[in-house]
């Protein structure tokens, strides 16, 4: 069952996929973060529960980008915001009222992850009698960068961070040294989405330099991804079918799953995989770290 509820078909910027990969694989460590962020005390793991559900509004739905239980009676929303728009507010009021008219019983914390240095007008007004919603507002570039770097699964995140005392390509080698040190199952994605994340920070030549200064190639991500049960059954399964046929299947295995990681699933997948893999291996890999959007890459 998965931990994101859709409210609908909104499709959320470039990162939303990256950061609910992030925030799924291990939910309770990432819901963890959240509350310690915004100063709430913390609930046990197995409080921690997802909603999936879908929400009718006004003749279509609405998309939020993570909600989970924290109790029996107490909802947490998340929702990534990689440019805060004018009308953050307003969405949230509404997430708010679909929210809490399908769950009448239980309260609503709402936290808002903000991936960017853009400024946020907050319009709550805490004077009596007046409107206050009471969301919270976590920037990212203010967070530590190292309670992330120490929590497993969250190292990828610390790249939107900027303290004074550090620059992106330091917090970039920190990152990259901290998922290899985890050497686990997850380790291919938690890569791909540090460096889909840091295209924010650094230019892609600055991030192709590190993977290469840090010895790794695409013949270590393909073995990672050999050694996760999903994928890695995939190859073995497509390698039985013939050595020249398993590796063809396994080089647009490795593209989808950089895709899906970084877009979300989509349906021009399947035509963006063989425009890509007719292409020089180095040259399809580099144009997916490259692309902003869905729409930046080629179709058959």
């Amino acid at each position: 069952m998965p931990p994101m509820t859709t409210f609908g078909g909104r499709q959320g910027p470039t990162k939303d996929p990256v950061l609910r990969d992030v925030f799924e694989r291990d939910l309770a460590a990432s819901v963890d973060w959240v509350l310690s962020t915004i100063g709430d005390p913390p609930v046990p793991a197995a409080a921690i529960r997802p909603v999936p559900t879908r929400l009718p509004f006004i003749r279509s739905t609405r998309e939020a980008d993570l909600l989970t239980w924290l109790g029996p009676d107490h909802l947490l929303q998340i929702e990534y915001e990689s440019a805060p728009r004018a009308d953050l507010w307003p969405r949230l009021l509404e997430y708010r009222h679909l929210i809490m008219s399908t769950h009448p019983r239980a309260s609503l914390t709402q936290a808002v992850l903000i991936l960017s240095d853009s400024p946020v007008i907050n319009r709550d007004d805490h004077r009596p009698g007046r409107f206050r919603l009471g969301a919270s507002i976590i920037r990212m570039a203010d967070q530590d960068p190292d309670t992330l770097l120490a929590s497993p699964g969250l190292e990828p995140l610390a790249i939107l961070t900027d303290p004074p005392e550090l620059d992106a390509e330091t917090i970039y080698r920190r990152a990259f040294s901290a998922i290899r040190s985890r050497n686990d199952q997850d380790e291919h994605k938690s890569l791909i989405a540090l460096m889909t994340l840091a295209l924010g920070r650094l230019p892609v030549p600055t991030i192709e330099r590190l993977q290469e200064e840090s010895m790794f190639t695409l013949d270590e991500l393909r073995q990672q991804m050999y050694d996760a049960p999903m994928t890695g059954r995939l190859m073995r399964e497509a390698e039985e079918h013939g050595r020249e046929a398993g590796r063809d299947q396994e080089r647009e295995q490795v593209l989808i799953d950089m895709l899906a990681t970084k877009f979300g699933q989509h349906e021009q997948l399947p035509a963006i995989v063989k425009a890509l893999a007719s292409k020089p291996r180095a040259e399809a890999i580099r144009a997916v770290f490259a692309a902003e959007t869905i729409d930046d890459l080629p179709t058959a």
